[in-house]
């Protein structure tokens, strides 16, 4: 699933309680950290719909609240 259609679907389903920021690795990989008061609903939404993304729940820093990580190859 591409993000686009993913971004859709997370809107219908949890409105505007999350923001994202889209990077990309110098090798060419995409990720998206979505950040939310409820990143384990939204990991397992995720792998409910597309459980063919590479989603996990990354912490930046130790006492930082955990972030939703999507990566995408290309």
């Amino acid at each position: 699933m591409i993000w686009t259609e993913l971004r859709l679907k997370l809107r219908e389903q949890f409105g505007r309680t999350f923001s994202f920021y889209n990077d990309k690795y110098k090798s060419g990989k995409r990720r998206i950290k979505i950040g939310t008061y409820y990143p384990y609903k939204f990991l397992s939404y995720i792998k409910e719909i597309a459980p063919e993304l590479d989603v996990k729940i990354w912490v930046p820093y130790p006492g930082a609240e955990p972030l939703v990580t999507i990566h995408y190859n290309k």
